[in-house]
């Protein structure tokens, strides 16, 4: 992009001025944003030392993510240039304008991006080197308008592809890939920048912030060579917030439930490690998500719905339930999507409840019983929707808001809901704002595709392979990186060319370096074979 002005000299080292001050928000280091404007040939006449010290203003405003106010001025300046320009001039402008959201989406990530594919995750992200618990605690970022979205990752995966014992008690949307894992969380995390950043071109008014919350034991992980590799090292380099932390209530402070105290390491536990965003005080909201989240419109309407409605203190959508009859306790929370006002007194009240209340298999939460019989019952999902039962808060439209495809029948005809029993399934992809990918669907890294299907699904895994095609072209920096080339021919018009057969052996990682098998376009390719471009 070139950016030519012709304008009197004062004017146009003011406009120069600004101009640079604005953009500097999109890069946290000072050289960064220097070698980009050495790139769009813009001519400017000002001193370099003070251009430095301009953008190492704004630079410490990105990196406490509180950009709104500096962005509005960048438009006005904007506008400023507009109302001087002839008809070419207003081209070029607007071709500013519409790269706002790409270059302020850049400022979320770690600038260093530059993944050499050695097909090893030990040799990108070796074991670290210093404990993580050593390491002094550093000052996170806030703002009024800046919303916090929390992963949680509580176990490593089984590095022979299938889910460990220790896996099964957390596969309620949680089960994380192994190679696909730096995929998933940086599509999850292109996903939530593309439509919660302060431009026109989002329609989002808010900014955000990415974490992760780690469990201890999930940091270091082992690979299918039996080496081991740290998450932590990736998901940082992907701009996380990581935070280390272990179970909020540990076994000696139960004392409401036999149950959950004698199976203590049976119950999925570490899943409680999701309460931890209750702490994260400095958001006006926090957003918990998984790796099967999906967002596909700005969350701008509901959010200010929930922070307009002062006693509400959670907001959230429920699973349909599994069992008969349908009682309202018998469905879990979804933790893929829940709103949350971030409190340390909610947190300790939390950790209070599932320390000192009754529990057992057969009855349930509760003196009264009941919020018992699905799946997460004694983790997270089950505390939040007994805790939840008696407190204000809101719930949410499933169709909209994490629509997962699911049939709402039972096998027998009954609603697996007692509210109105809308068939999410026949909703257009415009009305769905956040997908829900893994219970039907399947996971997008294995490349999935049944004509059985719901049409929404193909819908969704367009998008998510889209995303990723947006990440690897617009926000990954260095040359050392090669773009995976998009090739696959297993329904390409779905998969975008990262899919060369069903299943995740048809999946093309990052982070797996692939000699590929390419075959004339002209020929009758085989399903795992790919078609070059040319």
């Amino acid at each position: 992009m070139v950016f030519s002005l012709r304008l009197d000299e004062e004017r146009k080292r003011k406009l120069t001025k600004r101009f640079f001050a604005s953009l500097a928000l999109y890069v946290v280091l000072a050289n960064t944003i220097m070698s980009e404007f050495d790139e769009m040939s813009f001519m400017f006449t000002q001193d370099e030392n003070e251009m430095k010290d301009q953008t190492g203003l704004v630079a410490t405003r990105v990196f406490h993510h509180d950009t709104s106010r500096a962005l509005q001025t960048s438009f006005t300046y904007c506008d400023e240039a507009l109302n001087q320009g002839t008809a070419s001039k207003v081209n070029r402008i607007t071709k500013w304008y519409e790269t706002q959201r790409r270059l302020l989406c850049e400022s979320h990530w770690n600038h260093d991006i530059a993944i050499i594919q050695l097909g090893a995750w030990e040799e990108l992200y070796p074991s670290p080197l210093i404990a993580y618990a050593d390491m002094e605690p550093t000052t996170l970022p806030s703002g009024d308008h800046n919303i916090a979205y929390v992963l949680s990752l509580m176990t490593c995966p089984n590095p022979n592809g299938t889910p460990s014992p220790e896996e099964q008690v957390y596969l309620n949307g949680q089960y994380d890939p192994e190679r696909s894992f730096f995929d998933s969380a940086a599509v999850l995390k292109t996903s939530i920048c593309t439509h919660t950043i302060q431009t026109e071109g989002s329609g989002s008014e808010y900014d955000f912030t990415m974490y992760a919350i780690v469990h201890s034991k999930a940091v270091t992980c082992l690979n299918s060579d039996g080496a081991e590799y740290d998450r932590v090292q990736a998901l940082q380099e992907l701009g996380y917030w990581v935070l280390i932390y272990d179970e909020p209530v540990p076994k000696g402070q139960i004392s409401g439930s036999t149950y959950l105290r004698d199976n203590y390491d049976n119950t999925g536990v570490r899943d409680l490690i999701k309460l931890h965003a209750y702490k994260l005080e400095q958001h006006p909201v926090v957003v918990m998500v998984d790796l099967t989240t999906l967002i596909l419109q700005p969350l701008d309407e509901v959010i200010n719905t929930f922070l307009a409605d002062t006693p509400a203190k959670a907001m959230y959508t429920k699973d349909y339930a599994t069992t008969l009859p349908v009682t309202g306790t018998n469905q879990g929370i979804n933790t893929g999507l829940f709103f949350l006002k971030p409190s340390k007194e909610e947190f300790d009240a939390l950790k209070n409840t599932y320390a000192t209340s009754y529990y057992d298999e057969e009855n349930g939460w509760g003196e009264l019983g009941g919020f018992t019989g699905f799946p997460g019952d004694t983790r997270t999902s089950g505390l939040l929707a007994y805790y939840y039962s008696d407190q204000s808060a809101m719930e949410l439209d499933r169709c909209t808001y994490g629509n997962s495809n699911e049939n709402p029948l039972f096998t027998d005809g009954q609603c697996r809901d007692n509210s109105p029993c809308e068939d999410c399934r026949e909703r257009s992809i415009t009305e769905v704002k956040v997908a829900r990918m893994a219970n039907v669907c399947g996971n997008p890294w294995s490349c999935n595709f049944d004509e059985t299907l719901p049409a929404l699904c193909k819908e969704y895994n367009r998008a998510w392979f889209k995303s990723r095609q947006v990440f690897e072209e617009e926000y990954v920096k260095g040359d050392k990186f090669p773009k995976t080339l998009r090739t696959g021919n297993f329904h390409s018009d779905i998969f975008q060319g990262y899919c060369k057969e069903k299943g995740t052996q048809g999946y093309k990682n990052m982070m797996t370096y692939d000699h590929e098998i390419t075959c004339d376009a002209n020929l009758d390719c085989g399903a795992g074979s790919y078609v070059r471009n040319d």
